[in-house]
């Protein structure tokens, strides 16, 4: 609870492995965020666009040394609508598991990743802070050549493996930000 009006978040975490660059769990992680919560993801345009039901939604598959967490943020415009959101986001990791993406989207998501990356260098300081990035987490300067190439080769059948893999009820952790009720010394 939080002890000023807010709008509801829900936050979503499942474990997930250390990154490993040369591995295809990694590149299907970080591809299933924008293929299942982003801006073009049919989630993201009911919640968001459609119903507004929900102010943000996004997913991100932590980069990291150690074991870590796949995401899931919604900031919900309503209390009430909380528990659907919810409902719906288990719904949309279930089909993930259940159903194969369509070839087509995720060839263009795998050009938004790789491009969305090549404009992130933009200025030699950015290229020097991903090569450092690309060194405290795997140990080498050229482990982000190595995720491209696995995001080149991800198939929908990868994305339907690790989906079912990881997104399990038991590998997850939920939070809940709310606004604390008001009481009667509120008054």
């Amino acid at each position: 609870s939080w002890p000023l009006p807010t709008l509801p978040v829900l936050y979503i975490g499942y474990h997930i492995p250390a990154t490993d660059p040369d591995g295809m769990e990694t590149p299907a992680l970080g591809a299933l965020a924008p293929a299942l919560f982003g801006e073009t993801s049919p989630l993201y345009k009911a919640l968001v666009i459609d119903e507004q039901k929900v102010v943000t939604l996004q997913a991100d598959a932590e980069v990291k040394r150690d074991a870590g967490l796949f995401t899931i943020l919604a900031r919900v415009r309503s209390p009430k609508d909380v528990a659907e959101v919810k409902k719906r986001i288990e719904e949309t990791l279930a089909d993930a598991a259940k159903t194969p993406l369509d070839e087509k989207r995720l060839k263009a998501i795998k050009s938004n990743l790789r491009y969305g990356f090549a404009g992130s260098l933009e200025n030699p300081d950015a290229v020097a802070v991903t090569v450092c990035y690309n060194i405290a987490v795997s140990g080498r300067p050229d482990a982000m050549n190595a995720l491209y190439a696995g995001y080149d080769k991800l198939t929908p059948a990868d994305l339907q493996r690790v989906a079912s893999k990881y997104f399990a009820p038991t590998n997850r952790t939920i939070v809940t930000l709310k606004s604390k009720p008001a009481g009667p010394a509120a008054k």
